[in-house]
């Protein structure tokens, strides 16, 4: 017997410390939520990320792919 397991890749957006440890400051489902958890604009998270990827610089707001496991159990 095989048992299936269904996942999805979701998107996590975090806002991290500027250290080496990059540790979350802020998470959220999506940059709008992000932004509204922050009191700034989404398109401020979009500049910020374009801008340091362009300079070839790390950026405060990351955004994380991660394993969504429908049929985890505890």
């Amino acid at each position: 017997m095989f048992i299936i397991r269904k996942t999805q890749m979701i998107r996590i957006w975090m806002k991290v410390t500027k250290d080496e440890l990059e540790l979350p400051e802020a998470v959220a489902g999506s940059a709008l939520e992000l932004a509204e958890i922050l009191g700034i604009k989404e398109n401020t998270i979009y500049k910020a990320m374009n801008r340091a990827k362009n300079r070839g610089e790390k950026c405060r707001f990351i955004r994380v792919k991660c394993e969504d496991d429908e049929n985890e159990t505890t």
